[in-house]
């Protein structure tokens, strides 16, 4: 019930301690830790994304700190008061910890019509099956669960210089979230741009694609079945390349293009330092570093991150995250 970022601050507060404890007491068996929300997830009852976001948080904790053990669990609408909140957590504590459900890390209890509860995986098929065009609609900023998919109502006709698409893949970027969050600076516009699909029309002006085409780029405002943008951000998709592959394309690499090529204009035997190497702009610029024969000082968090990077042929790495080491 308390505000959504207070409860995000909390939590990240305590990951930091457990973090802490690993560090300086390597020794001790890691901690466990369990977030636990109620009726955030879509696993049978449940009525609202409140708090859905401490689940996207705790995701990323597991991906970047393996050693400490943090799982979620999501209680349904039925708990009432803190009382019988606790009496319920220690009835299914126990299951938790043993049985089929101890390798799970993100579980939902869930109480029948006849009163009988039962734990249930999260990462389930959905059954959803889509019948119409829709589109994810955002009725305001300030939280990723104001994000609604809803029936899209109606289609835009492409200008002189646009083209129609149908969407097949959209890849989401850190501006996406931060344009949800109300987080960027100046109007974003609608979040949604690196995407994949088909051309179903295309305007007068246009000629270098044609319907029938599939192409990948950027189409601003993507995150619907069929979206209008402008024709000038497209191109045809390599055969070999499949609609997701594509849609996680254009703005990583237009972003190297532009500041180590345009901007920098990176040559063969100078350095560059790459910060979040191990990210999607991070591995381009680094393609492009060794594309120009410059020499590469780059960073990232986790051993494994540098592990991996070095099987990319990368000598020289380090952390941000250590100021000393740094």
């Amino acid at each position: 019930e308390a505000p959504e970022m207070e409860v995000l601050h909390s939590a990240l507060s305590l990951a930091q301690a457990a973090i802490t404890q690993v560090t300086t007491k390597k020794k001790q068996t890691p901690p466990t830790m369990w977030w636990i929300t109620k009726g955030t997830q879509a696993a049978g009852l449940g009525e609202g994304y409140v708090h859905a976001g401490l689940w996207g948080m705790a995701r990323t904790f597991r991906m970047e700190e393996r050693a400490i053990i943090l799982r979620s669990l999501d209680l349904d609408t039925t708990m009432g008061d803190a009382k019988a909140v606790a009496t319920t957590l220690a009835q299914w504590m126990p299951n938790l910890s043993s049985g089929t459900f101890v390798a799970e890390t993100e579980v939902a209890l869930r109480t029948s019509e006849d009163k009988v509860s039962s734990l249930v995986s999260r990462l389930v098929p959905s059954a959803t099956k889509a019948q119409k065009a829709g589109m994810l609609q955002m009725s305001s900023r300030g939280s990723l669960s104001n994000l609604r998919p809803v029936t899209q109502e109606g289609r835009k006709k492409p200008g002189a210089t646009e083209a129609e698409l149908r969407i097949r893949a959209i890849g989401l970027n850190f501006r996406d979230v931060l344009n949800t969050m109300g987080l960027y600076p100046g109007d974003p516009g609608p979040p949604g741009a690196d995407c994949a699909g088909t051309v179903l029309s295309v305007g007068s002006e246009v000629t270098h694609i044609r319907p029938g085409d599939d192409v990948f780029g950027e189409s601003p405002g993507c995150l619907k079945t069929y979206n209008v943008g402008k024709s000038s951000l497209l191109t045809q998709k390599p055969p070999t390349w499949d609609f997701e592959d594509a849609s996680t394309m254009p703005v990583i690499f237009v972003t190297v293009e532009e500041s180590l090529g345009d901007l920098a204009k990176l040559k063969k035997g100078e350095t560059v330092l790459i910060h979040a190497a191990a990210g999607g702009v991070g591995l381009v610029a680094i393609q492009y570093a060794k594309f120009v024969g410059a020499n590469i000082i780059a960073t990232a968090g986790s051993e494994d991150k540098h592990e991996y990077l070095r099987g990319l042929g990368v000598k020289h790495i380090t952390s941000t995250r250590n100021g000393a080491k740094f």
